[in-house]
């Protein structure tokens, strides 16, 4: 099939990219743009957001009035060659509506190409930079920093495991605290064993004194 060839073709090249990614000058760009691509993902959901709203704005405004915009798939279109700078369907727009169609042509423009392009120009200049002060660092230099970073990220996962063995501890002493009574004292328990020898040898009673012998008694 074509379309299948098509795709691996562009693999293939790709493929060829990363041995060629190898040699001293391609090596520099191609850990730019493993770099960026931390940064690249977000934005280009951001780019995807803000043109599908303004393509939704074109199609809801143009759709009957305009050819170029009959249907949101061309409207696409049609908006990505606005990007690319042709200005063809303009005129047409500006007849169909001459209050909103420089609003949002030119509000497209502005935001894509000002606010945008910008970004993405300081995503990548941020990559090289960081790219070109890690070539300039000793290899030394950098093999212990990536040292300290992985023990860094034990220790964070350590700390972790001793805080979750922590609170377990924190839970068993309250769990021990909640066997005191309300008012502080400690619950006593009895032993089966005390009872049933307490029962087998009673205390001897105390004589009673309340009543004295009378006088004589023993005479």
């Amino acid at each position: 099939d074509a379309n299948i060839m098509a795709v691996l073709s562009v693999l293939i090249y790709a493929r060829l990219f990363s041995y060629c990614a190898k040699l001293p000058g391609v090596e520099h760009l191609s850990r730019v743009i493993v770099k960026a691509l931390a940064e690249i993902v977000p934005f280009f959901l951001l780019f995807c957001i803000i043109f599908l709203g303004f393509s939704l704005a074109f199609y809801t405004l143009f759709g009957l009035r305009v050819y170029a915009y009959r249907s949101f798939t061309s409207t696409l279109s049609s908006n990505v060659l606005v990007l690319m700078g042709s200005s063809d369907y303009y005129d047409e727009m500006y007849l169909a509506n001459p209050t909103m169609a420089p609003l949002l042509y030119y509000s497209l423009l502005v935001v894509q190409y000002v606010l945008l392009l910008n970004m993405f120009t300081a995503i990548m200049v941020h990559s090289v930079t960081m790219v070109k002060a890690e070539l300039t660092k000793e290899p030394d230099q950098l093999f212990m920093e990536r040292i300290q970073l992985a023990i860094d990220t034990v220790k964070r996962r350590t700390n972790g495991v001793q805080v979750h063995d922590a609170s377990e501890r924190d839970d068993g002493d309250e769990s021990r605290k909640g066997s005191v009574s309300d008012e502080g004292e400690p619950l006593v328990v009895h032993s089966p064993d005390k009872e049933h020898s307490h029962s087998q040898n009673p205390a001897p009673h105390a004589p009673d004194m309340s009543h004295p012998p009378a006088a004589g008694a023993g005479a």
